[in-house]
């Protein structure tokens, strides 16, 4: 039975970092990469949420399109009514008379 390493009394114990082959095969993976394996991913992701539940990914589905409806058809910003914006300096310091 083997031990854990003790640190000397009053230090933290030690800690190392576990070697992670996820994190250092990202860490090397080009963007291109990454790029090239995203449709599978995407369509993994979609077929195994059809599997689990089909009525919960049809819900799912028609909100991410509805919601791009509604982000598609949404008007142009314009610029707010003159009662939104702040005040002007000369409104809101003192008369020049009370100034000294």
């Amino acid at each position: 039975m083997s031990s854990l390493p003790v640190a000397a009394a009053g230090q933290p114990p030690l800690m190392r970092p576990a070697s992670d082959r996820h994190f250092e095969a990202s860490v090397n993976l080009p963007t291109a990469a990454i790029a090239r394996r995203v449709p599978h991913t995407l369509s993994e992701a979609a077929h195994l949420g059809w599997l689990t539940d089909p009525r919960a990914a049809l819900a799912l589905l028609g909100c991410q399109i509805g919601a791009a409806t509604l982000t598609a058809a949404r008007p142009r910003s314009r610029p707010p009514p003159a009662s939104w914006l702040p005040p002007s300096p000369e409104a809101t310091s003192p008369p020049a008379c009370a100034r000294t």
